[in-house]
């Protein structure tokens, strides 16, 4: 159990920057699940670089060591120009909203497959939430064509119309 804190206490100047001054943060999301060690809290920012871009950093603080470490999110052969949010799913696993319509599954700061949950090329995933209440699904988002999708991050996906079974994980929409 957590007590509460024995004293506030107040930053005048910012302990650190997650964006180096050059781009505006749009987004903090902080992972919620338990970690290794109990004084470490892991977060991602959202960072805008300008003309539609922006790229994502995930955070490490380490309390008891006082030290802050960062790394770059890395897409892959499926790039967006933009991520609109992010959730963390599981320890060391987020969700990423592209505005391509896919969504970006991540371990660490490397991403580990995507799927297209958008029905319209033009549409993009505004939001995800993950969730593990359910033993059927594990998150759900909204796209901007008006859809809010069920789905899980499965081995076992379908196909997206149009392509070829893929083995190996990434998201389905249930």
């Amino acid at each position: 159990a957590r007590s509460a804190p024995a004293r506030t206490v107040v930053l005048k100047v910012p302990a650190y920057s997650v964006s180096g001054g050059r781009f505006e943060a749009r987004a903090l999301v902080a992972s919620p699940h338990d970690h290794a060690s109990p004084s470490t809290f892991r977060f991602a920012a959202v960072c805008s670089a300008g003309l539609g871009k922006n790229h994502v950093k995930f955070w490490e603080y380490d309390a008891s060591e006082k030290t802050m470490t960062n790394a770059r999110a890395t897409f892959g052969k499926k790039p967006t120009a933009g991520v609109n949010s992010c959730a963390f799913a599981e320890e060391g696993t987020s969700l990423l909203c592209g505005d391509n319509g896919q969504l970006y599954v991540f371990d660490g700061s490397a991403c580990r497959c995507c799927g297209l949950l958008a029905e319209t090329a033009a549409s993009s995933v505004g939001c995800v939430v993950f969730f593990r209440e359910s033993e059927t699904y594990e998150f759900v988002a909204a796209t901007s064509d008006g859809d809010v999708v069920l789905g899980r991050v499965s081995e076992d996906a379908p196909p997206e119309p149009g392509r070829k079974r893929r083995v190996g994980v990434r998201p389905q929409v249930l």
